[in-house]
């Protein structure tokens, strides 16, 4: 009996350790992983300036577009919600099939998405200095002080946005490709999705080539969550 007894308080461990997540969790999950970076997307479409456009620019665009801004505000709330529990659900996707990389990669591509939700949202300021009636002299001092990232604490989140959400999504895309929990085109568009934002946001500053970026990831992080959603089926 003791030896029985042995046996099964070794066994139980490993058995709870791999049940699947409960219904409710792996739902949430699933709806949640695509929403940040589809909104992020559309974001890029309605934004009614350009990612080279001075500060001055901005506030006009804005301005005279608060339709526009209005729906920028919603769009920023989905990502502000969902976009962490995304990036969660692609790493839990692809954690079974790829252990050690997939928690590389929640461990870098975590608090990297995460850093870019504390740095101020270029729509939601303009938006705020046009509806206060601000000057435009003194609304272009205030958005050029924001956007510069001028403390040591802004300076460090947007270090770890840069270097953790690009590295960070290469990483899940090569471990839910590793995985085999998602078709492997998907996984290897997510894991190049985030070099090409880079190069579409930073170097070509190219509006459409940004906007597919998201939708690749959210095309990535979308099955992600699917195949987490099926496990324990």
């Amino acid at each position: 009996m003791s030896g029985t007894s042995t046996l099964t308080a070794a066994v139980a461990p490993a058995t709870s350790a791999t049940r699947p997540l409960p219904l409710a969790l792996r739902i949430g999950l699933a709806v949640a992983a695509p929403l940040a970076p589809l909104a992020q997307g559309t974001a890029y479409l309605v934004s009614p300036y350009g990612n080279a456009d001075d500060p001055a620019v901005v506030l006009a665009a804005v301005g005279g577009a608060p339709a526009a801004v209005d729906l920028l505000g919603w769009l920023w709330l989905v990502i502000g919600l969902t976009l962490v529990p995304g990036v969660i659900a692609a790493g839990l996707a692809a954690l079974p099939g790829s252990r050690r990389l997939a928690t590389v990669a929640l461990l870098v591509a975590v608090p990297g998405w995460a850093a870019g939700l504390t740095l101020p949202q270029t729509d939601l300021v303009a938006g705020a200095v046009a509806a206060a009636g601000v000057s435009d002299a003194d609304g272009v001092r205030l958005l050029e002080q924001l956007l510069t990232f001028a403390t040591p604490a802004q300076g460090l989140a947007v270090a770890i946005f840069v270097v953790g959400h690009v590295a960070g999504t290469v990483l899940l895309g090569v471990a839910l490709f590793r995985a085999r929990v998602i078709p492997r085109v998907l996984a290897a568009l997510l894991a190049v999705a985030q070099p090409l934002h880079f190069v579409a946001f930073v170097i070509l500053q190219n509006t459409y080539l940004d906007v597919t970026a998201a939708w690749l990831t959210a095309a990535g992080f979308g099955a992600a969550g699917l195949s987490l959603l099926r496990r324990g089926r």
